[in-house]
Order: C-alpha cells, then structure tokens, then sequence
C-alpha cells in the first residue's frame, strides 16, 4: 500500500535475534498507522500480568502513513510499551524528524522485546541493522551528548536518535525517550522500559523515497496544507508565541495549573507566558522537518547565573515549573527544563512531583 514502507523488523535483545516481516494491506487500512499500530500491536502481544520493566515487555516504535512525506506534521514517532508507571497503555510521541528518518530506513514499526546483557544501541542504516555496544554511553553520557556521539561517529548530522539519559539508564518511572532539540517522547515512562532492556538509544539513517498514491493530488492539497499552516489564522498563536500561546488564554478562563492544581489562576501569569518569552528572550525559531508553523522558539538568556541558549518552552512545562510551583521566574523555568530534556526526565510529571512535595512541606506532611 502506498504511505507504507510494508516492513516490521522484530528484534529479540536476550536472544539477540532479528525477524524482518512485511505488514498487509489489510493491517494499515484497519490501524491506519503510529498510534493504531502501537495499540494493536501490545494489544495482541502483551501478557496482562507481565511487569512492565521486564524482558517480557513489548517496545514499540511506529511512524504515521505519510511519515517521509512532504505533509505537514508527518515526521512525529510514536513510542509504546506497557507503561511502567500506570501499568497501563503507555505512549509517547516524539516530534522532529526521527519518524521521518525511521521510514526512509525501511520501517513502519520497530517492535523490540527481552533484555540485552550489557547496554546496547541499534543503528538503521537503510536496509543494515547495526547492534553496537553502548558500554562506553551508558551512565556516561546524557541525552544530548549520545545523540553528538553517535552523530560524530557516523559523520552525519542528519541522523535521528532516540536515547535516554541517566533516568531511563535508573529506570525512573518517569524516564522519557529524548533528542537533542527538545519535543521528547515524554509520557508514561518510555525511557525506563527502554533502560529495562539494557538498550541506551535507536537511531536512524534512510534515503528511500516513500510512494504516494494519486502523487498530483496528493502535492495539490499538501500544500494547499503548507500555506494555511504556514500563514493562516488556525496556526497563527503557535507560529507567534509557541504551545506558550495556551498560559493567558487557559488563565483567563481558569484552567491554568497553579499551586499543585490548588487553583486555576496565577497573578502572574503575565511574567511566564509566552508574549514575555518572545518579546524579551527569542531569538530565532526553527520547525520540525516538513512543518512551516515553526512553533519552537530558540531563546537566548544574555546574563546571570542561566546564561545560555534555550529551546523551546511549551506550554506544558511552564505550568509544571511555573505556576504550579509558584514560580514567575522563565530563566529559572527553561534551565529547569534543559536539565529534565538531558537527564531524560519527563518535564510534565517531575514538575508537578515539585509542586506536589512543596505543599506536602506545607502542610508539614
């Protein structure tokens, strides 16, 4: 089927064995593709009972049908396991152009099971599977130095890599599957059930094209999609002010986490919204491969103790760090998520965690 690349790779890291398996017609028309993949996937492969940092745990890595393809928003990969943390359905979706690299490898899916005896990394290079030590990463290395490594190693700076840090590496519950630039993979503990398989990171290199059916039609509304992405009024907040855009609008109607969730509303939200970040700290924005609304925004703190250049804030870890901590303070807010995104923390659930033990120090709890 057009979109699909029709291949499943299954990789067993205790008996270091690989499968390579084509995927039917039938399959992608009844799942469509990331998120109908990786459900049906651990729905028809999982065990009830198994603990979700076991060998016996399912990895899932799943790209969209239009993955590789000039549409907007197609190069997002959705990672799935058994999660760790809720012992339910787990999820996460990473944005930039993993998913992207991922289907010009060859791949739909990437389905991984078992333990590797010593820390391993999986490197795809088109049609070649690479299993590399990872002895000298594991414990060693964060998030953005794996991903400079394995780069440098390869001689390309296009390659894409999932890793984790040293909180999937200790098996933290809330351990993300992380990038260098931001937008991880952060929800439900991926990165601690990658850690559980001794597997320090997944990385990719493709140059195969991916075929479309009825290709004139499909460029026509392509980039029909592009222009209104790029320019139109549905995009416009997030192309000016990031996901940041949702802190006033969500405290105007009093939605915006604040206090440990005590209440709805900051008194000062101003100073943690995203028109305050653009107007006195962006300095260039930049977009995940094939999206024209270019939603992250580069910021640069030019002095005191947080010095440095940021990526982007969303909205998310703002209210985490921010009003849900009580904090008012962005430089304070982008180092705090800067030191999650490399140590592979989920910015989201160690936020709220915060605010959490500060009203239990309190209440003298």
């Amino acid at each position: 089927m057009k979109g699909y690349t029709g291949n499943i790779i299954k990789i067993n890291l205790t008996e270091d064995k690989i499968i390579r398996d084509k995927i039917t017609d039938q399959f992608c028309e009844d799942y469509i593709g990331g998120y109908g993949f990786g459900a049906k996937i651990l729905w028809d492969e999982l065990e009830p009972a198994i603990d979700p940092l076991s060998p016996e745990n399912v990895l899932v890595f799943a790209a969209g049908c239009a993955g590789g393809t000039i549409l907007p928003a197609s190069s997002n990969c959705c990672v799935f396991a058994k999660s760790p943390l809720t012992g339910f359905f787990g999820m996460g979706v990473v944005h930039g152009s993993v998913g992207q690299q991922m289907k010009r490898a060859g791949y739909d899916i990437i389905q991984i099971t078992g333990k590797a005896p010593d820390p391993v990394y999986l490197f795809f290079n088109d049609d070649d599977l690479e299993i590399q030590s990872a002895k000298d990463l594991w414990g060693i290395k964060d998030i953005e130095e794996t991903e400079k490594f394995i780069r440098t190693k390869y001689k390309n700076n296009k390659i894409g890599v999932l890793s984790i840090g040293q909180a999937g590496e200790n098996l933290s519950r809330i351990g993300c599957v992380g990038k260098n630039n931001n937008r991880p993979a952060c929800r439900t503990g991926m990165g601690a059930v990658m850690g559980s398989k001794n597997l320090k990171c997944v990385a990719f290199n493709g140059s195969q094209d991916i075929e479309v059916a009825e290709h004139d039609n499909f460029m026509e509304k392509a980039y029909e999609l592009i222009q209104t992405a790029a320019s139109g009024p549905e995009t416009a907040k997030y192309r000016n002010f990031g996901t940041a855009a949702n802190v006033l609008i969500l405290n105007k109607i009093g939605a915006l986490p604040t206090q440990n969730f005590i209440h709805g509303v900051f008194d000062k939200a101003e100073e943690i919204s995203g028109e305050t970040l653009t107007e006195n700290w962006e300095v260039r924005r930049f977009a995940c491969s094939n999206c024209p609304v270019a939603c992250n925004h580069i910021s640069y703190i030019s002095r005191g103790k947080y010095r440095g250049i940021y990526v982007a804030l969303d909205y998310e870890s703002i209210f985490a760090f921010g009003s849900c901590c009580k904090i008012a303070d962005l430089p304070s807010i982008m180092k705090a998520v800067e030191l999650c995104d490399n140590y592979g923390l989920d910015t989201i659930s160690t936020g709220v965690s915060i605010a959490f033990g500060m009203e239990c120090f309190e209440k003298g709890i």
